[in-house]
């Protein structure tokens, strides 16, 4: 019972990301563009795996997260309402709970809106800052809350604040694994989900046209630098299936420049179906 329940709380979950991921990305895209969107990344890409059948681990309790933190940021940015910044603090606590590294996910509310990293835009965001300064400390506060269960826990069980659970596993910081993390046979995570290699080549018309550039590329960069350095770099393309709700951005734009056109829709309707199939038969 405790499995079954445990598999049916992990449907749930994804159900409800999946919901809510629709309603953000209706906010920038039309509703034809997101249901092709959500399908390829549904049945295309290994989101399937850890959505129906190895639930019970982080990554698509992670990737729910991360779309309610776009959702509660981008209405944070339209209200300055004080609940939204509530929501957007523990959610980011929450995500660097479940996986530390995900501390990067507070790049998505500090950086949102911002279009370039010139020196007017960062004097601006700056100037923002100071102005809701209470809002976004009331954030950090909430998201040190949800932290501080870690630290307290770690306390309480070993006597220490910080223990480091991973014993000689590392970050090559300086050397990263990128091309065997993305290719490599052992783990290859285009190479065994080469769906999401529509969210690269979607940056190019999402820079064009996209919104909210800075936080999305940002964010993908360095989350990706953090996935490939881990020494262990085998483990496989399940670290970048959180970081999905951001990719689907960039995704969209690719999916809506193809539909522009009758041969690029039929060329695109033909990698989608070879997506289908391959991911189908991987799982």
């Amino acid at each position: 019972y405790l499995e079954l329940f445990g598999q049916l709380g992990g449907l749930l979950v994804a159900f409800l990301g999946l919901w809510y991921l629709r309603r953000f990305l209706l906010l920038y895209y039309d509703d034809p563009v997101v249901a092709i969107a959500l399908l390829l990344l549904v049945l295309a890409s290994n989101y399937l795996n850890y959505a129906a059948i190895d639930c019970g681990m982080s990554h698509s309790w992670l990737f729910t997260i991360y779309v309610l933190l776009l959702l509660n940021t981008h209405h944070f940015y339209n209200t300055f309402r004080a609940k939204y910044a509530v929501r957007a603090g523990l959610l980011v606590g929450l995500a660097t709970l479940t996986r530390p590294t995900d501390i990067l996910s507070c790049m998505i509310p500090l950086l949102w809106g911002m279009e370039s990293i010139s020196p007017l835009a960062i004097r601006e965001r700056l100037k923002l800052f100071a102005r809701k300064y209470r809002l976004f400390a009331i954030a950090v506060v909430c998201a040190m809350l949800v932290v501080s269960i870690q630290l307290a826990y770690w306390k309480h069980v070993s006597g220490h604040w910080l223990v480091y659970s991973y014993a000689g596993q590392e970050f090559s910081w300086t050397t990263p694994h990128f091309l065997d993390y993305t290719f490599s046979y052992k783990s290859g995570w285009l190479l065994y989900c080469p769906v999401m290699i529509c969210a690269f080549a979607g940056l190019i018309p999402f820079l064009l046209q996209g919104k909210n550039k800075v936080a999305v590329v940002s964010f993908l960069i360095l989350n990706f630098y953090v996935v490939s350095a881990w020494d262990i770099w085998w483990y496989g393309g399940r670290a970048m299936v959180q970081s999905y709700p951001v990719l689907m951005l960039p995704f969209c734009a690719l999916v809506a420049a193809t539909l522009q056109k009758r041969f690029t829709t039929a060329l695109g309707a033909i990698f989608a179906i070879g997506f289908l199939y391959y991911n189908t038969w991987i799982t």
